[in-house]
């Protein structure tokens, strides 16, 4: 699994990940536009601050 990728300088706090997929079972289907998506559940998560050294 792929996680965010969170930059070394945000703020701590609460963070929301939400996910999409989309697929394609056969080139005619991607053709057409008709790819399955699928909604993942949110993800929450909190950056917390940086420990001291």
């Amino acid at each position: 699994m792929i996680g965010p990728t969170i930059p070394l300088d945000t703020m701590p706090g609460k963070g929301v990940l939400r996910g999409v997929i989309a697929y394609d079972c056969n080139p005619l289907q991607r053709a057409l536009g008709w790819s399955t998506i699928s909604m993942l559940q949110p993800s929450e998560f909190e950056i917390m601050p940086k420990a001291a050294p």
